[in-house]
């Protein structure tokens, strides 16, 4: 998967944590073409977070160019993408000693940063029922596939706009269409808004694995849960939140914030305890898609914002 990267500056002002993620969602199978002409740059993980690593190193480069030393620590993470399931310790441990957090996930295709983002679970379920001929013995086989079609349905209840989002996603199962299945693997994500929908998740995933299993001859098995808690507006995230938009307008942008149902290290830094904004990166879309963009002319005004925000953090951060 590749290794960790952590850069420290010491210098005035208060201490910054800067995250952002080496790896994509693409696996290697997957051309890594691509194109620069005209005002946007496309290919897979241009903007999420190449780009975003990218604008850090320019925003970072004009503060020691102009001779301005601020105190950071910059982590750069190489599990991003799959929840930081290997690196959450270390990004907790960094953020604990910073007191304000930036991070250079790309903004969304209007310029806007995130604010408050939804929690995000990851599942797993082993399915295993009795593989039996399908005709001759069919009524001694326990059909593992349709009890995890149970199980994906049941799951796709749960959601519940906007609190809760469930999606199962993923089903792998059987081996020829003349065996009854005896084994099937569903792979499922859900969303939601506060830590109190998740609570209710975690029971009610549990309370539909034990229906399930309850079904003769069929067990299930359940991996995973909550990667990334919700992360929420409080009053001195959204003082830091209207401080960036201030700030962006000064240097003659417009910026403004929404809620999202996206999720990444942000998360895991407020998770810690550590306002931050997670979304500094360059204007992008089609993110996880062949087809990613960046749009090239919004590196250069971005890296200037964030260059401004690590040598003076706004809504009281700043000495």
């Amino acid at each position: 998967m590749g290794p960790a990267v952590r850069v420290k500056a010491e210098g005035a002002g208060p201490r910054v944590m800067l995250v952002g993620h080496h790896d994509t969602v693409f696996s290697p199978d997957v051309a890594f073409a691509w194109n620069d002409e005209g005002d946007r740059i496309t290919g897979p993980g241009v903007a999420d977070a190449k780009g975003g690593l990218v604008q850090l190193w320019l925003a970072l480069g004009a503060l020691a160019a102009t001779g301005v030393a601020r105190s950071w620590e910059l982590l750069i993470v190489p599990d991003e993408e799959i929840g930081s399931l290997g690196s959450a310790a270390i990004i907790a441990a960094t953020a604990a000693g910073a007191e304000v957090g930036f991070g250079f996930e790309p903004s969304f295709p209007d310029g806007t940063l995130a604010a408050a983002r939804a929690g995000s679970a990851n599942y797993t379920f082993l399915v295993t029922g009795r593989s039996a001929h399908a005709g001759r013995e069919h009524h001694l086989g326990r059909n593992a596939l349709t009890a995890t079609a149970r199980l994906a349905l049941g799951l796709e209840q749960l959601t519940d706009r906007p609190r809760i989002l469930s999606n199962p996603a993923v089903v792998h199962g059987g081996r020829a269409p003349n065996i009854v299945p005896d084994t099937a693997v569903l792979r499922a994500n859900v969303r939601v808004g506060d830590l109190d929908a998740a609570e209710e998740v975690e029971r009610r995933v549990a309370e539909l694995c034990d229906d399930v299993a309850a079904l003769d001859g069929i067990s299930v098995e359940r991996h995973g849960g909550f990667t990334r808690p919700p992360k929420p507006r409080t009053d001195s995230y959204l003082a830091l939140l209207d401080g960036a938009v201030a700030r962006a307008r000064e240097l003659g942008m417009a910026v403004s914030y929404s809620d999202t149902g996206g999720v990444c290290d942000g998360n895991l830094m407020a998770a810690a305890g550590l306002d931050n904004i997670d979304n500094l990166g360059p204007v992008g879309g089609n993110l996880h898609q062949v087809g990613e963009y960046l749009e090239r002319q919004s590196l250069i005004p971005r890296a200037v914002l964030a260059a401004s925000l690590i040598a003076e953090p706004p809504g009281g951060h700043a000495r």
